[in-house]
């Protein structure tokens, strides 16, 4: 019923296609904002790629976080089957000028030296990776390929996902950029039929709701019960396939080659 190449051309704001080694991308217009200049950032729309991220697209998007002057600039991602409304690969970028529950969430390490889960004590379960003010160009692909293989995982696992990728706001953190990962285990089927719907935002911890009356009777257990009631135990197989990721499989010992 729609794609991306049915916008009105006027609603293109903006076109970049001379960044080194980036994909054309378009910066367009969106018709229902949640916040101050929500846009839709979409790579080489007329390729018809579907919502399934690829690598080049994360490049970018982890690059222009990087570069960008405005602390409280985020994106966002939604997968088929995690609030994905259009299966035409976009981004979010819109402006969210609050301390969220990412910008101030425990995290705990989990593999390597830059991947991290949330803490064990935290009310939600997410990993983050994160990507300092002073990576070499070689580390940040490096990293970026790492999120690339956990995201391809969760797609040959059927396994729905949200990111959410913003500067670190935490005190000595400044140029930082966090790539946080959200795998979830209940397909978002109709979002207009759930109480309230999960993407990254709320996931991130900016919970936008149309009704005043919802607004002022919801309560932090509901979020946090219908949060852990779609994510499920996906963060978990996450975790453990991230570590194989990094370190690898684990030798049994039957695979370990007979010596005399």
């Amino acid at each position: 019923m729609f794609n991306f190449n049915k916008v009105d051309p006027m609603e293109v704001m903006l076109r970049i296609d001379d960044a080194e080694g980036s994909p054309e991308v378009q910066m367009i217009i969106n018709k229902s904002p949640i916040t101050k200049y929500h846009t839709l950032i979409c790579p080489e729309v007329e390729k018809n790629h579907v919502q399934r991220l690829n690598r080049d697209v994360l490049q970018f998007c982890v690059t222009f976080m990087r570069n960008i002057d405005d602390k409280y600039m985020r994106m966002g991602y939604n997968s088929p089957g995690a609030l994905a409304s259009v299966n035409h690969l976009h981004f979010h970028l819109l402006q969210m000028p609050h301390s969220l529950y990412v910008d101030r969430v425990r995290l705990e390490k989990l593999a390597g030296n830059y991947i991290y889960r949330f803490s064990r004590r935290a009310p939600t379960e997410g990993l983050c990776f994160v990507f300092g003010n002073n990576d070499s160009d070689e580390l940040v692909d490096e990293k970026v390929g790492k999120i690339y293989e956990l995201a391809m995982w969760m797609c040959r696992s059927n396994m729905p996902h949200n990111l959410f990728i913003t500067q670190d706001l935490r005190p000595g953190k400044k140029g930082d950029v966090l790539v946080f990962v959200f795998p979830r285990s209940e397909y978002c089927v109709n979002k207009d039929l759930a109480d309230f719907n999960v993407g990254f935002c709320e996931l991130a911890g900016y919970i936008p709701l149309p009704d005043p009356d919802r607004m002022n009777n919801i309560t932090e257990q509901e979020v946090l019960f219908r949060i852990r009631t779609v994510t499920g135990d996906a963060p978990k197989d996450a975790y453990q396939e991230m570590i194989k990721i990094i370190e690898g499989p684990k030798e049994g010992l039957w695979d370990i080659p007979f010596t005399m």
